[in-house]
């Protein structure tokens, strides 16, 4: 039998993590504002909030799917995710545009590097690559947690400086 990385180990360890993470409830409530969260309002808050549900929803499938090998499910839900669910599909011209002026820079990159590690994802699996898998399957949770520790801290209050912050050296 073949010995584990420190990757894959560390990988599959964080899975129970990430799983139990997205477990509890997200949802909207009576909150401070915070500084460095984004402020959408109307529709485009709507549809951002919908894509962000589908994706939690597709990251706990593919934490079921990693364990259990099922490659082309892997590849399926990577895929789904590296286009976007919806607002790539939805968004009308004056919503890119409102989008695209209000979102940060960085929210941006991060993004980007979300949906690339989503198609990197999918290659790999295609190719039943399991320690690849979930080094991809890595990057995309990182990138979740880089966004909501820098952007969502009022929906994710545990990502303070003391006790849940992202170190962004690695």
């Amino acid at each position: 039998m073949k010995h584990l990385s420190a990757v894959t180990i560390a990988v599959i360890a964080s899975l129970h993590f990430f799983t139990i993470s997205f477990a509890g409830e997200h949802s909207p409530r009576h909150e401070p504002k915070a500084s460095g969260d984004i402020k959408l309002y109307g529709g485009l808050k709507a549809l951002l909030q919908e894509e962000m549900a589908l994706i939690e929803k597709s990251m706990s499938r593919l934490v079921r799917e990693i364990a259990s090998g099922n490659w082309e499910k892997i590849a399926s839900i990577a895929r789904n995710i590296e286009e976007s669910f919806i607002i790539k599909k939805q968004l009308s011209k004056s919503q890119k545009e409102e989008l695209g002026s209000k979102l940060p820079e960085l929210f941006k990159d991060i993004d980007g590097e979300f949906h690339k590690a989503a198609g990197m994802l999918a290659k790999v699996a295609d190719k039943r690559h399991a320690e690849l898998v979930t080094f991809y399957f890595y990057k995309l949770s990182d990138s979740c947690v880089r966004c909501h520790s820098k952007y969502a801290k009022v929906r994710f209050p545990n990502f303070d400086k003391k006790t849940g912050g992202h170190n962004n050296s690695h």
